[in-house]
């Protein structure tokens, strides 16, 4: 999974050195792996938009607040279906490829989307930011690893990973709001290009080409129509869930037809995964230890979390009439919650 195969084992013990190839020599070593914890960070502050300056697109744009929400799902969903080929991903390109080609799609998606365009268009640049957000984050957090927990133990590693997941998604959001407050909410979108254009400088000018594996994995066999049919079939059930109380479920023919065609792309995913020789996702996936209960539990922990959020959000916004920008800096409190929780969950 790393890049740091040259790692010399104690007899039983941990990694007795820890590497990045990748770097030119004159990076100091003792730096190396701060850089990618940085970089990690500017690409989970990246979306396709944000959600902190909600009122101001709807404002400006015209639209409705379910179609920003909108937006926030579209990235979700590229970030999921893509998680299966990181790996892949990962043996088939170099460190730098994989990063710098992150942070370009990143740029563009960022670009675009302060453009008035349709919506569907929208979205799709979402999805693709969503994509390119999950594989920058992954190519910097897999290659540092060993360097977070040289004996590969996952019960450090995650708990260190979401202090980066969930304070970046908090300080975001806290961004957003106060460019739309003070300037224009398409500064924030300026500030990711920036923070994209750091990313391609620290790798052009201190990283080389470098693969993690001696020999090239090709990408053959991976069910692109597949991943794109999920894909398809996601957006339509996040659309249903997004839209089915503003259209009044199904006393809308809208919501009646995305119905009809999300079973239709509900049926044909399944064709797919039953028939094909090698599906995107697998049948064999339901029989996996714990699978099937994970999905359950993070089903009810997220119910439960959206609950308090929603109620929180109407008692801001219709009780005490908060901006969007004094929401966001309430919420920054939550932070040495989130350390703190992180922290106490690896002890």
């Amino acid at each position: 999974m790393d890049n740091n195969t040259n790692n010399k084992h104690a007899a039983g013990g941990p990694p007795m050195t820890f590497a990045m190839p990748m770097y030119h020599d004159f990076v100091p070593k003792w730096i190396r792996p701060w850089i990618y914890v940085v970089l990690a960070f500017c690409f989970q502050l990246s979306n396709g938009m944000y959600l902190g300056a909600m009122n101001n697109i709807v404002g400006e744009w015209g639209i409705m607040r379910e179609d920003v929400q909108m937006c926030l799902y579209a990235t979700l969903i590229g970030m999921a279906l893509y998680f299966p080929v990181l790996f892949r991903m990962k043996f088939r390109f170099s460190n730098r490829l994989l990063l710098m080609t992150s942070a370009a799609v990143i740029v563009v998606c960022n670009l675009l989307a302060t453009f008035r365009m349709p919506l569907p268009l929208l979205w799709a640049l979402c999805v693709l930011c969503g994509m390119a957000k999950i594989q920058g984050t992954f190519e910097c957090m897999s290659t540092i690893q060993l360097w977070m927990t040289p004996k590969r133990d996952f019960g450090v590693f995650f708990p260190i990973l979401h202090i980066i997941l969930l304070c970046s998604i908090e300080v975001a959001g806290y961004l957003a709001a106060w460019f739309a407050f003070d300037m224009h909410w398409t500064y924030m979108h300026w500030l990711v290009m920036a923070l994209m254009l750091v990313v391609l400088l620290v790798q052009a000018l201190l990283t080389r080409p470098f693969h993690a594996m001696p020999q090239i994995i090709p990408l053959k066999g991976i069910d692109w129509m597949g991943a794109l049919l999920w894909c398809v079939l996601w957006l339509q059930v996040a659309w249903l869930l997004n839209y089915g109380d503003w259209l009044d479920w199904w006393h809308s023919p809208d919501f009646r037809l995305v119905t009809g065609t999300m079973l239709i792309t509900l049926a044909v995913c399944l064709q797919r995964m039953m028939h094909h020789p090698k599906p995107y996702i697998e049948p064999a996936m339901w029989t996996y230890h714990n699978v099937v209960p994970v999905i359950l539990l993070i089903g009810v922990v997220e119910a439960l979390f959206s609950c308090e959020h929603v109620l929180e959000m109407v008692y801001y916004e219709e009780v005490m009439h908060y901006a969007d920008h004094t929401y966001e800096a309430l919420n920054q409190w939550s932070l040495p919650g989130i350390v703190a929780g992180c922290l106490f969950s690896i002890g």
